[in-house]
């Protein structure tokens, strides 16, 4: 299921993804399409990696780098048909913004022909690097920087789709019940961390406070994963988040992984998830607890891997 879906998928994307930078000659643009093949086929791979109860993370990866190299194989069928297809060739423009978009077809039987004949294939490839068949800035692009590009292109739609089969094949499971734990994502922000062996020590007593307010631009968020039917599939993930704000006020996050599906006790996993679910108090009080925290006279201020309250 899992392979036959994602070869499917694979051949739906390629034909959409090869007409799509065939009629869009503009090189940004192009590039775009190309991640977003290698993205939308990864996302398809995860979800079928989900449907199939697929926990292998190895054998997930190694089929949905298979089904890569067989969407890159078939797409270079289908852009070898649209060229063996071609009829005309219209112009646009004139010259260093000129453009020319040839007029082709699908022809079924020669992308079957093509595609059962993987030495033709290479063959025609090959002068096709000699030669070019496409040009930017009127420069006929061909030789070794036209290889570069292929090359680039195949490691998009090869790695992308086996890095997210691997990657949702990693998430939390119930053997017991059958089912995959739901991630939750804590509303309160952690305090910074960058040893992950005391991330897991705070994590696994409980011994993670969420800072006194959201404003902080960098911190870690928690993420909670459990299964309904099993209260002993518990675990946490903890990512290091910096938000950035550009010169035009835009913000943007930068994310990387410091803990991932790390296994709580259920006692420890409830204690987080209130904690870090429970509402943000006003700025008053978030003044106040930041007050209480500075060190007094005398006092040592080592940061701790936790940020915990004041009590009176």
């Amino acid at each position: 299921m899992y392979l036959l879906g994602g070869i499917a998928a694979a051949a739906v994307l390629a034909l959409a993804y090869v007409y799509a930078v065939w009629y869009i000659p503009l090189i940004y643009v192009n590039f775009l399409a190309t991640i977003g093949f290698g993205l939308v086929l990864g996302v398809v791979l995860s979800r079928l990696v989900k449907a199939g109860k697929l926990r292998n993370p190895r054998l997930a990866g190694g089929l949905g780098l298979l089904v890569g190299l067989m969407a890159e194989y078939i797409q270079w069928a289908v852009y070898l048909t649209l060229i063996i297809n071609t009829t005309d060739v219209n112009e646009f423009g004139s010259g260093a913004r000129q453009m020319s978009i040839a007029s082709t077809s699908f022809s079924p039987d020669v992308f079957l022909t093509i595609l059962a004949h993987p030495g033709g294939m290479f063959s025609v490839m090959s002068e096709l690097a000699g030669t070019g068949s496409w040009s930017i800035f009127g420069i006929q692009v061909s030789g070794i920087f036209l290889v570069a590009v292929w090359l680039i292109e195949a490691a998009i739609i090869v790695a992308m789709p086996a890095l997210s089969a691997h990657t949702a094949a990693q998430a939390p499971f119930s053997e017991q019940c059958g089912e995959w734990a739901q991630e939750e994502a804590m509303t309160r922000r952690a305090p910074m961390l960058t040893n992950a062996d005391e991330a897991a020590t705070a994590l696994l007593g409980a011994e993670l406070y969420p800072l006194p307010h959201n404003a902080d631009p960098v911190f870690c968020r928690l993420k909670l994963y459990a299964t309904p039917n099993d209260t002993n599939c518990r675990f946490a993930s903890l990512e290091q988040v910096r938000i950035e704000v550009d010169n035009k006020g835009k913000e943007s996050e930068k994310t990387s992984d410091l803990l991932s599906y790390l296994a709580l006790s259920p006692e420890a996993y409830e204690t987080l998830r209130e904690r870090f679910s429970a509402p943000l108090p006003d700025m008053a009080e978030a003044v106040t607890a930041e007050e209480q925290e500075l060190p007094q006279e005398g006092q040592s201020t080592e940061p701790s891997v936790a940020a915990q309250p004041q009590t009176a």
